[in-house]
């Protein structure tokens, strides 16, 4: 099986000598067993930090099986740390099987990939929007859940207050690009681009969201007031977005 797409990756020269190592380790191992071999998340979203953003690859078999995890972990471990090469390996049959539980997971795959070896696999499979629905307010709701109970236990600090909002952050909006795909409007990749069509299509007040992409990026902590603000701020949003989507019908 051929390697494809390698040289178009928006990564270091680094990272892709690296990636070629790990499939041709796959490969000599594995063989033509493998159906794929795709790279998803940050390094094809336009959010690749060199050194800092893991290298997502999804390797994809037609079973999954015992003999097959014992024979591939010694691979994925080798690669994993100084290479920071981080492996989804599933079988086709579980993916299809899966995708009522895992929908937007799977939905995210679809939308932004790169096949590496092999065939299109997620050109075939079915996402249904109301699995979609349900997963995306199961999610938002636990980010509020967790932002709770962070300031529950927390000392109110400033530096905790920046934790707080900042670790949430990533998987937020994301989710309200999920929001976004539901309502038929076409999805942007950059968080900047995702918050900005989500003010104007939910018609929120984004601005304490991008006072928070600011801080994700490496600006300064603002005072403990202003931090608590902040949170609150963003508390609220997160909470609105929980009722959009609870009450939101697929069409």
């Amino acid at each position: 099986m051929e390697i494809q797409n390698l040289d178009s990756l928006p990564v270091r020269d680094r990272d892709k000598e690296a990636i070629e190592k790990y499939i041709r380790a796959i490969l000599s191992r594995f063989g033509d067993d493998v159906l794929a071999i795709i790279m998803y998340g940050s390094s094809v979203k336009d959010n690749y930090f060199p050194g800092a953003s893991d290298l997502n690859l999804m390797v994809v078999f037609p079973e999954f099986t015992t003999e097959k995890l014992k024979a591939i972990s010694p691979i994925v471990k080798g690669f994993r740390g100084r290479n920071r090469i981080e492996s989804f390996v599933m079988g086709l049959n579980d993916i299809v099987a899966s995708a009522d539980v895992f929908p937007i997971k799977y939905l995210d795959i679809k939308k932004h990939h790169r096949i590496l070896v092999g065939n299109p696999i997620f050109d075939e499979i079915e996402i249904d929007s109301s699995n979609i629905r349900y997963d995306l307010e199961r999610q938002v709701r636990n980010i509020s859940l967790r932002l709770q109970q962070m300031y529950m236990h927390s000392n109110y600090t400033a530096g905790e207050l920046r934790t707080m909002v900042v670790s949430n952050f990533s998987g937020f909006s994301r989710h309200l690009a999920i929001l976004l795909h539901l309502m038929n409007v076409e999805t942007p990749v950059k968080k900047e681009d995702i918050i900005k069509k989500s003010g104007e299509y939910l018609e929120l007040d984004v601005s304490v969201l991008e006072k928070i992409i600011s801080l994700k990026q490496g600006g300064n902590t603002p005072p403990r007031i202003a931090m608590l603000k902040i949170f609150d701020e963003y508390l609220d949003i997160v909470n609105i977005v929980v009722e959009i989507v609870d009450k939101f019908v697929v069409s």
